[in-house]
């Protein structure tokens, strides 16, 4: 009989502590299936931001193209008026808006008032000056007489185009 109660107390201690771990492991579980539905919520609403952000940058780079497309248009009716001169060395010109107002009137016989707004170098190399017309249809007088006759300044060629950068668009 003495045996038989340590073996039942054994058994009983053995299921005790079973029972103890099985408990532990049900709670585990139950917190692993709590943390498993509050990381698939969150999965759901980052999904949700997710989709209102890329909704965002979509509007904001088609605004964004809108934007440049009218900053490019704006800058090319800018330059409308402007004519480049190429040839001219550099510090040759003194006060670069008198200096080319004279040099035009001499140059291409123009005697009417040329309205030249002030004028400077471009940023591109020193022998690039480029010119803004008040009016667009004294510009193209000028380009007209200048491109029919060669014009010298200083033993160089001196050449006139369109300011073409206004012509140029850039397409993404």
């Amino acid at each position: 009989i003495g045996m038989k109660n340590d073996i039942k107390q054994d058994m009983n201690s053995y299921m005790s502590e079973m029972n103890k771990k099985l408990g532990e492991v049900s709670s585990d579980f139950r917190n692993q299936a709590v943390r498993l539905t509050e990381a698939e919520q969150r999965v759901n609403e980052l999904k949700t931001v997710n989709m209102d952000l890329r909704d965002s940058l979509s509007y904001c780079l088609k605004q964004q193209k809108t934007l440049l497309d009218k900053v490019t248009d704006l800058e090319g009716r800018s330059r409308r008026n402007n004519i480049h001169v190429y040839g001219i060395k550099e510090e040759a010109e003194g006060t670069m808006q008198t200096f080319i107002a004279n040099f035009l009137k001499e140059r291409l016989s123009v005697s009417q008032d040329l309205q030249i707004q002030p004028a400077h170098r471009s940023l591109g190399p020193k022998t690039v000056h480029t010119r803004q017309f008040h009016r667009c249809h004294i510009k193209e007088k000028i380009l007209k007489a200048a491109w029919g006759k060669k014009i010298f300044y200083d033993g160089k060629l001196i050449s006139f185009s369109h300011d073409i950068r206004s012509l140029i668009r850039i397409e993404r």
